[in-house]
């Protein structure tokens, strides 16, 4: 969880190398004392584990749900300034449901790789792009929430979609999406 909340280096690229910037992290990491996440109202625990994450309008900016625990059942980052590449094969692998609109997250919305158990997808508000390819998606979802995002495709792939799925909204508004 430290990493998750760490602040991000503002270290510029040109004053430090990658490696020197890592093994400073690094260090600053493990020189830091141990924190009790379960004891924080923002973090639910089971057995002294994280499961899951919730913050609503947090605009600290230092929150990457990459770098949450495998056991992490539900994120919930709705309107928190979270402003990178988004790489669903580095979900939480535990993770059933994932809030995370009204964000600045961008990069291709990777379906094939979503986390086995994942039951609500909501990246609706975000700078998402295609493509978008339905063939692969986990079993058990049921709400994919993909709305005002910079999607620009003609087709959309689908083959047997998932037997639970009840939902699927690629709404177009403005200049966003175009499906």
């Amino acid at each position: 969880m430290d990493p998750f909340y760490s602040p991000k280096s503002k270290v510029k690229a040109k004053t430090k190398s990658t490696k020197e910037r890592k093994v400073e992290r690094a260090d600053s990491l493990r020189n830091a004392p141990l924190r009790d996440y379960c004891d924080w109202e923002s973090v639910k625990c089971v057995g002294g584990k994280v499961i899951a994450v919730a913050h609503k309008a947090y605009r600290d900016e230092v929150m990457d749900i990459h770098l949450l625990p495998p056991s992490v059942e539900n994120i919930n980052l709705i309107s928190c300034s979270l402003d990178y590449a988004l790489h669903t094969r580095a979900l939480p692998r535990a993770l059933k449901d994932c809030f995370v609109s009204n964000n600045r997250l961008f990069g291709s919305v990777g379906l094939r790789t979503l986390p086995e158990h994942l039951v609500f997808l909501d990246l609706s508000r975000n700078r998402l792009v295609g493509p978008v390819d339905l063939t692969e998606l986990p079993r058990t979802v049921k709400t994919l929430d993909l709305w005002d995002n910079r999607i620009r495709q003609s087709v959309v792939f689908f083959g047997q979609l998932p037997p639970n799925l009840i939902f699927i909204w690629f709404h177009y508004i403005a200049r966003t999406n175009q499906i």
